[in-house]
């Protein structure tokens, strides 16, 4: 997907192998699991072959500055531009500092921040902590309510859902979705980006429904430019709370129903979706609870009132940073200046 969207902005796209660390939130026992330690020994090669590469392709391009978003691919990278003293900025999306970011913050210039800089009191770093916000596709900003409802073949009559569950979809949403169709397609229409794993089945999950309610339920493996027209159609998201989408939702001031990934590194999910909740800006239903009965529940209660929806509209509003990427690029060029 990253080398097909470089390439379709015009960008020179190079990839490099490495490794990641399996950390799944159970204890210090999985540490010890044989299928984890055995993926994490494969890995540290795939790292070191990858520190190898990255080391190999600085000295090739020669980059005035390095710039790392985190992710276990960026960590030979950054250490690469460390070992050959190049200027290094690195960016945390979440509001809690994954493992790469902490590894190579003591050595980056600048540490900019998608939350607040007091999330971050902790990292061992000399560098400027400068809070950024999360960048967002300036696209997402102008969609088109007429445009979504000719694609998605949709109705104007009754409240409409947008169920989000990232690029590679969601899939135990999915399931509870598929569950509870019957009973949400007779209050509301459902916009549901389902992942390529899962869109078989939503299909099917379609045909299953009674005939004069399969326009309420608009399935998408993936969505890209319609994504817009899909937000600016939708009364209420339901969503993972993943930093960019929760970004966009912000920008865009969407009443939201929150369902962090309990297994996300650090359990950043969960701490991205406590800080909006806490300050009024969503409202959160955990997946341990999540089950067609409690989902409906939850959508219902946002729905039904429209002073609530306000609220959190205008708390999400607050929080928005809209010139992210604008502060990014000014901190990425003036470092490598």
């Amino acid at each position: 997907m990253e080398r097909k969207l470089a390439e379709e902005q015009g960008l020179q796209y190079h990839a490099i192998r490495s490794g990641k660390l399996r950390r799944y939130g159970r204890g210090v026992a999985e540490l010890f699991d044989v299928r984890t330690v055995s993926a994490n020994a494969r890995d540290a090669w795939r790292f070191s072959r990858g520190l190898s590469d990255a080391r190999k392709l600085l000295r090739e391009i020669k980059p005035d500055v390095v710039f790392v978003k985190g992710g276990y691919v960026g960590l030979p990278v950054g250490m690469a531009a460390r070992r050959l003293k190049i200027p290094l900025v690195i960016h945390e999306s979440d509001t809690v500092m994954g493992l790469t970011n902490r590894l190579l913050a003591p050595y980056a210039q600048v540490v900019a921040t998608g939350f607040p800089v007091d999330h971050f009191k902790n990292v061992k770093t000399s560098a400027h902590l400068i809070p950024t916000g999360n960048p967002i596709r300036q696209e997402m900003l102008s969609g088109d309510r007429n445009r979504a409802i000719k694609h998605f073949g949709l109705s104007t009559n009754r409240q409409t859902l947008l169920f989000i569950g990232g690029s590679s979809g969601a899939h135990a949403i999915n399931e509870t979705l598929f569950a509870a169709l019957p009973n949400l397609t007779e209050s509301y229409n459902i916009i549901h980006q389902t992942g390529e794993k899962d869109i078989d089945a939503a299909m099917f999950q379609r045909q299953r429904l009674l005939a004069d309610r399969r326009d309420r339920y608009a399935p998408q493996a993936y969505m890209h430019q319609e994504l817009a027209d899909a937000y600016a159609l939708a009364d209420i998201v339901i969503t993972r709370c993943g930093a960019n989408v929760l970004a966009e939702l912000a920008a865009l001031a969407k009443p939201s129903l929150l369902i962090p990934l309990p297994t996300s590194a650090n359990n950043h999910q969960l701490h991205n979706a406590h800080y909006l909740v806490q300050r009024g800006a969503a409202r959160m239903l955990e997946q341990d609870k999540l089950n067609p009965i409690a989902l409906r529940a939850a959508i219902d209660r946002l729905a039904e009132s429209e002073s609530d929806k306000k609220y959190l509209a205008s708390a999400f509003k607050r929080l928005a940073i809209t010139d992210a990427a604008d502060r990014l690029a000014e901190i990425v060029l003036e470092a490598g200046a």
